[in-house]
């Protein structure tokens, strides 16, 4: 007699959460496919909101959440966020009694402080 153990998928690489600068409203956003492993067989992988690297992002909040699926029916999961902004400095309120300011920062303004 053979005992065979059902082990869910599991997660090898799943990206970090990804924050794009889109000046003018939108951005073609790509990111690192996530990759999942199985003891049985990983027989399919889809992204839930039906989002996919490549594809053109309005600015705002995406939750990508990818899930893979084995022989036997179990499932992994592995999600993150991709922001889409306008800029890296929000508007934030001014402190009590003071002023901020949003400046350029590094070799060609590549940072924002």
């Amino acid at each position: 007699m053979y005992l065979i153990v059902q082990v869910t998928p599991r997660v090898e690489h799943c990206p970090g959460d990804l924050w794009v600068i889109a000046k003018n409203g939108s951005a073609i956003v790509s990111w690192d496919e996530p990759l999942f492993s199985d003891n049985v067989n990983v027989v399919r992988v889809e992204e839930k909101n039906g989002h996919r690297p490549g594809q053109m992002l309005l600015w705002g909040d995406y939750t990508i959440a990818y899930v893979a699926y084995d022989e036997a029916g179990n499932t992994a999961t592995c999600s993150f966020k991709v922001y889409v902004l306008a800029e890296f400095c929000p508007e934030l309120a001014d402190p009590i009694g003071g002023t901020q300011t949003c400046k350029d920062w590094g070799a060609g303004g590549q940072f924002k402080v």
